[in-house]
């Protein structure tokens, strides 16, 4: 890992020198590599930057609440100390010259660190303040600590990030480690089951850096040869902003029809997650009126080999492409164990990220248009110190992709289906009904053909010949 002053990164990427260079003892930056998905990251961020009508949709915001005293010197200092042990969380963002993304990992100082944390009275005013700023790549942190105190025993800490240095799987960990810095600050002992962001990220990228990237090229063009490469769905042809028009499909599968799926899981070899991604295949390529529609999938990267490998903090996560693989005449079953094996095989080149597999797949543009998460539950998200009680609320983020799904599982799945305004609201209906109906098909009857589930309600079907991009939005 190169050492580069403030000078050498500004000037070695054609940025405006700054002017005064930082004290001696703070001079040194670190110059890290970014990952795949950092690169498309920084790539789309720019691009919103002359849409003025169109917000980041990769920065998120987690609420916080606390229960218990909490002085706010208190918690500006256990927001300082984070930044400073966790250094990742320091990271900025420029161009070099020929207009690749790298990252670069400014030194602590209280300053910067103080540009991390304000407080104010009315939490939603705090909220929407801090999301609404953005962020400027090139000025770090790009992460915000906001809290607001409704008495000296209620407060709300409001987390704002750029999914370029946290992302979601992160957020038990980042909020364990503050909780330590804030029991370091009163004097106290952490309790030993807090978790502790004490891994290494410089370590975590050295491993990416480390994978055989022509091997999970191979790997992905041969699984995924079967991937539509072609012209984007008809419904998609509308002209819209990213992140504009932004409106929802929820569901729900049933508790019975949950019991019913991890079932069939158990007993034919797969995961919830895999028949969930089996479902959406068949969804997504029932409205598209194709198949081998190919979708965007968040992973969490973590060297197996590590043990310690739980611990680091950041932006660990990759996208990857996946599609459905299947004919007409297969069974249910067939396919959703066709997909557990290629998940299996898939994990040791997740590294690659989207942009490689579509370079794999000789692809000339952007492949997928929906992006599928799936929350299986059990990260810890209640926590103590001191008589102060954290627990996580809900994490509100996007993507780029004009349908994004997400689904929550538990006794009963919640599935929220979010689209922009380049996805008519019948189609994302259509994809929602699909969706359900696809996982039921796999929980009730998962010997069944493809060809004879039924992905619509038959009554809605209106002129419906061979493409899903031909039926009536009634």
């Amino acid at each position: 890992m190169t050492e580069l002053t403030r000078h050498d990164v500004e000037n070695s990427h054609g940025l405006p020198d700054t002017g005064q260079a930082p004290d001696p003892l703070d001079a040194q930056l670190a110059w890290w590599p970014t990952t795949a998905l950092q690169r498309g990251l920084v790539a789309h961020t720019l691009m919103l930057h002359d849409q003025e009508q169109a917000s980041d949709p990769y920065v998120g915001q987690t609420r916080v609440r606390l229960a218990g005293p909490l002085d706010p010197d208190e918690a500006r200092a256990a927001t300082l100390g984070l930044l400073r042990r966790v250094e990742n969380l320091r990271a900025g963002f420029l161009l070099d010259e020929t207009g690749d993304p790298v990252s670069f990992v400014e030194p602590w100082n209280e300053e910067l660190a103080a540009r991390a944390f304000t407080t104010g009275p009315d939490v939603e005013a705090l909220a929407g303040a801090q999301s609404a700023a953005g962020f400027d790549l090139q000025d770090p942190p790009l992460l915000r600590f906001a809290l607001a105190s409704e008495s000296s025993s209620a407060h709300e800490l409001v987390i704002t990030a750029h999914h370029l240095v946290l992302d979601g799987w992160s957020m038990p960990l980042l909020l364990g480690q503050w909780l330590r810095e804030l029991a370091a600050v009163r004097g106290t002992r952490a309790p030993s089951d807090l978790p502790a962001a004490t891994g290494s990220y410089a370590e975590h990228l050295g491993w990416i850096a480390s994978a055989d990237r022509e091997a999970a090229a191979a790997f992905f063009a041969q699984t995924l040869a079967h991937a539509d490469t072609g012209p984007r769905p008809h419904f998609l042809g509308a002209p819209a902003l990213a992140g504009t028009g932004q409106a929802s499909e929820t569901r729900e599968l049933p508790a019975a029809t949950v019991t019913a799926l991890n079932a069939a899981a158990r007993t034919h070899g797969f995961t919830p997650a895999t028949a969930l991604r089996t479902a959406w295949a068949l969804a997504a390529d029932f409205a598209a009126g194709t198949t081998g529609t190919a979708f965007a999938l968040p992973v969490a990267l973590r060297d197996p080999s590590r043990p310690d490998a739980d611990t680091v903090c950041g932006m660990l996560t990759e996208t990857v492409l996946a599609s459905g693989d299947y004919q007409p005449g297969d069974s249910l079953l067939d396919s959703v164990v066709r997909q557990q094996q290629w998940w299996n095989r898939s994990l040791e080149h997740q590294h690659l990220g989207v942009p490689g597999i579509e370079r794999a797949l000789s692809a000339t543009g952007e492949l997928a248009w929906s992006l599928l998460s799936f929350d299986a539950g059990g990260a810890p998200d209640r926590f103590a110190l001191d008589g102060l009680q954290a627990t996580l609320k809900a994490t509100g983020d996007s993507s780029h992709y004009p349908v994004n799904v997400h689904v929550r599982a538990g006794e009963r799945w919640q599935i929220e289906l979010d689209y922009d305004a380049r996805v008519p609201a019948h189609v994302a209906a259509t994809l929602a009904e699909a969706l359900v109906r696809g996982l039921t098909a796999l929980a009730l009857d998962t010997e069944s053909r493809i060809a004879a589930i039924e992905l619509m309600d038959p009554a809605r079907v209106n002129g419906f010949e061979t493409s899903g991009r031909d039926y009536a939005g009634s």
